[in-house]
C-alpha cells in the first residue's frame, strides 16, 4: 500500500479545498478507468499526469501535523524519565507540553518538586514558565571557559555555568544533562530554579525588611491615585520600561541608615512651617530627592562571576553623573536582579552639596557646558600661576568687536542647600597671558531662574552687581552679593520642569573702551558662601 500525503498551507486551504474534492475524485474515477493514474490541475487543465498501479489512498493533513507529532513524541520522551515524572504532569496541566520543540527543558527532580501545589494553576504556569528556554542549548565538557545564558519563557535570563566538575544553572546542579530529542534536549537539575525580580518587580514589592526598604518606601510615596483610580508613580513613570526583561539598569539603592539620615535632615531643611498641607508637600518633596537620581538605565551591561563590565560614567535622567569606580568603592553589598543590578552603597552623593555645610566652590574649568551669548568660551590650562585654583580657567572673548553686543557668560550654579549666600568671583588678569597687557575688566553680574518648563523662559532676574573694574596684574576677588538667598526649589533640578539658577557675567566696556578695559574675561572659580 502507497500513501501521497500532501498538507496546505493556511493562505492556500481556502482556495484549494474544493479542487482537492474535485481533485480527488477525479483521480480515484480516472485511476478506477486508467489503471491508477495521478492528475495535477491547474486552471481546469491537466498540468501532470502520471499513470502508476501503485496508489492506494490520498490523504490530506493539516500545516501544523508534524509539529504537533514532533511535540508529542518529545513528551513521550520527558514521560519516559522516571525521575522528573512530576515535572511531566506539571508540564501537561499547563499545556506546554505540546510547544517543547526547538527549546531546552530544565527539569526538577521530583524530590525537589515535592512541596509544589499542583493545584494552583498560576504557580504551575510560573514555574515551568521559568525552566524551559527559549533556545537548544546543549552543555558542554569542561574543558569549555565560557559562561553563557539561559532566557526562559518568561524573559528570566539564567547564568549556566560549563566549568567545574559539576555543571550548574543558576545555583542549580545538574543531576543529568543533554538528553536529547531530535531538536529539543532535556536537562535534569536537582531543584527548581529561583524566580529572580526584576527592577520594577524589586521596587514594587512590600514584604521584605532588607537593605532596601527605606528606599522602597521613599519610591513608594511618590505613587498618586487620580480621580479616576488610576494609579501612577512620578520616579518609576520616568523609566517605564523598568519591567522589561531586555533592559539593563543599575539602581543605586542607599542603605536603611543612609536613607534614613538623608531623608531627616532634608526634611529639616524644607520644613519652613507647621500647616499640614505643607508638611505633607515637604515630605513628599524629600522622598523625591532622595530615590530621583538612584536609577541609570545603562542599556548594555554585562554581568560576569568576577566583576560586572560597565562604561567609565553612568548618568540617569535627572543628570546624576555616577563613575563606576566610585560607585563600587562605595558599595558594601549588591544583588544581580534579571534585568540589570542593585548596588547598595552608604552615601547618596546626589545630595553631598544640599548636605554641605562649608562653602561650595564651582571651578569654572569645570562647568561642563557653560551657556553664552556673542562669545566664545575654552578652558585654558595653566600650572605656571600660583593665585589661579584647580587646573586653570574659563577664558571667555567676544566673537566681534562691536560696540552693541556684549560678552556674556551663564554658569549654572549648583543644587546648594536652599538659605542666604554671599557670592564671590575671582576673575584672572590679561597679563597671565600676556605681561605687559595691563588692562582691568568692567563687569555686571546677575542671578537668572531660568524657567526650563517654557523653553529658557526667564521667569526671575536679579541684578546683583553693575560695573565692577577688577585688578590689572593680579587675581581680583569681587564680591558679587552679599546677601543673596536661593529657594529650595533650585535643589530638585529636573530637566524641562523646574527652574534652574545662573550666575550671568556681562562685559560692561564698549569698544572705545577697550585700551582701558580688556572684553575678554577670565574666570578662575565662584565661591558660595553661606551665611545662615
Amino acid at each position: 500500500m502507497v500513501t501521497f500525503v500532501f498538507y496546505l498551507t493556511q493562505p492556500m486551504k481556502k482556495h484549494v479545498i474544493l479542487f482537492c474534492l474535485i481533485g480527488s475524485f477525479v483521480s480515484v474515477n480516472a485511476a478506477m478507468a486508467s489503471n491508477d493514474s495521478i492528475y495535477f490541475y491547474k486552471s481546469g487543465q491537466i498540468v501532470f499526469k502520471r499513470a502508476t498501479a501503485q496508489i492506494d489512498s490520498i490523504a490530506f493533513v493539516p500545516i501544523d501535523y508534524y509539529e504537533i507529532k514532533n511535540n508529542e513524541a518529545i513528551f513521550s520522551e520527558v514521560k519516559a524519565i522516571p525521575e522528573i515524572s512530576l515535572f511531566a504532569s506539571i508540564l501537561e496541566k499547563t499545556g506546554l507540553h505540546k510547544s517543547l520543540a526547538n527549546r531546552t527543558v530544565w527539569a526538577p527532580t521530583n524530590e525537589a518538586l515535592a512541596n509544589v501545589d499542583t493545584t494552583n494553576r498560576a504557580t504551575l504556569d510560573s514555574l515551568v514558565h521559568n525552566h524551559i528556554s527559549d533556545a537548544f542549548q546543549l552543555m558542554y565538557s569542561d574543558s569549555f571557559e565560557e559562561m553563557y545564558y539561559g532566557r526562559m519563557l518568561n524573559g528570566k535570563s539564567y547564568k549556566i555555568h560549563y566549568r567545574g566538575p559539576v555543571h550548574k544553572i543558576h545555583d542549580c546542579n545538574l543531576v543529568r544533562e543533554n538528553i536529547r530529542h531530535s531538536n529539543c534536549v532535556i536537562h535534569i537539575i536537582d531543584k527548581p530554579i529561583p524566580y529572580v525580580m526584576n527592577v520594577w518587580e524589586y521596587l514594587s514589592q512590600t514584604t521584605l525588611d532588607d537593605e532596601a526598604t527605606a528606599f522602597r518606601e521613599s519610591v513608594q510615596s511618590l505613587t498618586t491615585v487620580d480621580a479616576r483610580g488610576v494609579t501612577s508613580n512620578e520616579l518609576l513613570a520616568t523609566f517605564g520600561n523598568l519591567n522589561l526583561e531586555r533592559s539593563d539598569f543599575v539602581v543605586v539603592i542607599p542603605t536603611k541608615r543612609a536613607c534614613t539620615a538623608a531623608f531627616n535632615k532634608l526634611y529639616g531643611y524644607l520644613h519652613v512651617n507647621n500647616d499640614t498641607a505643607s508638611e505633607k508637600k515637604h515630605r513628599r518633596d524629600s522622598h523625591w530627592l532622595l530615590v530621583r537620581d538612584q536609577i541609570v538605565d545603562q542599556k548594555v551591561v554585562s554581568w560576569y562571576p568576577e566583576k560586572p563590565y560597565l562604561p567609565e560614567t553612568m548618568t540617569s535622567a535627572f543628570g546624576q553623573t555616577y563613575k563606576s569606580q566610585d560607585l563600587y568603592e562605595d558599595s558594601v553589598s549588591s544583588m544581580d536582579l534579571s534585568n540589570g543590578r542593585i548596588v547598595f552603597v552608604d552615601t547618596i552623593r546626589h545630595l553631598e552639596l544640599i548636605f554641605a555645610e562649608g562653602d561650595i566652590t564651582i571651578e569654572a574649568e569645570e562647568v561642563l557646558n557653560p551657556k553664552n551669548t556673542n562669545s566664545v568660551t575654552k578652558v585654558v590650562l595653566t600650572d605656571t600661576s600660583s593665585y589661579v585654583s584647580g587646573k586653570g580657567y574659563l577664558k571667555c572673548e567676544p566673537t566681534t568687536i562691536s560696540d552693541i553686543q556684549r560678552v556674556s557668560l551663564y554658569v549654572p550654579v549648583p543644587r546648594v542647600r536652599p538659605g542666604h549666600y554671599r557670592i564671590l568671583v575671582d576673575i584672572v588678569p590679561p597679563s597671565i597671558e600676556d605681561s605687559t597687557d595691563l588692562r582691568t575688566n568692567n563687569l555686571n553680574f546677575r542671578v537668572y531662574t531660568v524657567d526650563t518648563t517654557k523653553q529658557g523662559i526667564v521667569a526671575k532676574e536679579t541684578a546683583v552687581l553693575s560695573g565692577a573694574v577688577s585688578k590689572p596684574a593680579t587675581l581680583t576677588r569681587i564680591t558679587v552679593a552679599e546677601n543673596y538667598y536661593f529657594p529650595y526649589v533650585g535643589i530638585f533640578r529636573i530637566p524641562g520642569q523646574t527652574p534652574i539658577e545662573v550666575v550671568r557675567i556681562d562685559n560692561n566696556a564698549r569698544r572705545n573702551e577697550t585700551s582701558i578695559h580688556d572684553r575678554t574675561f577670565r574666570i578662575d572659580k565662584i565661591i558660595l558662601e553661606r551665611i545662615d
